[in-house]
């Protein structure tokens, strides 16, 4: 590398994500692209081999569960944490500092949920968020993980069909998916739909998840389209009522 790269946690979690798992080649090009560390080179190595068939093992999954290819647009090697966190190490030992740190702080907030959503609550105020629109930023967030924990218990357990879930969501309630809404809001990919949302939208967006949960788990739908129709006519039907309220 020509110069020591500034890494931070900031920067860490800015990588792709595809699910619960997450860009290796992100990882890779934060470290400076090194030619001779490419995920592939990675995996060819005899230790890393060995590493894999035991977190398989300990997480109780085929290897596919835990490091995968994907091909075509947004392709790369994805994995999940555990194995994000050893490529890490292997790339660079600054940034396997800064990928250590993270995560224990992850693991520190999740035992206390106050300062969890302290962090974020000061984060929005830098970007000039007012507190009504943070608490229900905050509900949303309640909402989605809800949302997508009676998902995956319901059959839908690759990236693509939490993103046809999440498309169906908006559709019905913007009509629009989320490369439209983000081309007219004039956001990047990695940047959060959610983030740039109104108050309203935010509330409307967290009661269609949050009807849309109910109606998965009461019904007991199965698999990307059945519940993908789910959350599309949850979110029709709170757009129906808000315009009908707006247009009286």
């Amino acid at each position: 590398m020509e110069e020591i790269i500034k890494f931070n946690s900031a920067t860490l979690k800015a990588i792709g994500r595809d699910g619960e798992m997450y860009s290796l080649n992100d990882l890779w090009r934060i470290a400076g692209s090194p030619n001779t560390k490419r995920p592939s080179d990675w995996q060819d190595i005899n230790g890393t081999k060995e590493f894999l068939d035991s977190a398989a093992k300990v997480l109780n999954t085929a290897k596919n569960g835990i490091i995968k290819s994907k091909r075509g647009k947004g392709g790369g090697t994805y994995a999940v944490r555990q194995v994000a966190l050893e490529y890490a190490r292997y790339l660079d030992k600054d940034l396997a500092v800064v990928a250590n740190e993270v995560f224990l702080q992850e693991i520190e907030a999740q035992k206390n949920p106050e300062l969890y959503l302290e962090k974020y609550r000061k984060a929005y105020k830098k970007k000039g968020k007012d507190d009504a629109w943070i608490n229900e930023r905050m509900k949303g967030i309640g909402s989605r993980k809800e949302l997508t924990s009676t998902l995956r218990t319901h059959g839908v357990t690759e990236g693509r069909e939490f993103r046809e879930c999440t498309n169906a969501s908006y559709t019905g309630l913007f009509g629009m998916n989320a490369p439209s809404i983000r081309e007219g809001l004039g956001i990047t990919k990695k940047q959060s739909i959610r983030d740039n949302m109104n108050q309203t939208e935010l509330i409307a967006l967290s009661l269609s998840e949050n009807l849309a949960k109910k109606d998965i788990e009461n019904r007991n739908l199965w698999g990307a389209k059945d519940c993908s129709l789910s959350c599309h006519d949850a979110a029709k039907t709170i757009s129906a009522a808000v315009q009908g309220f707006l247009n009286r």
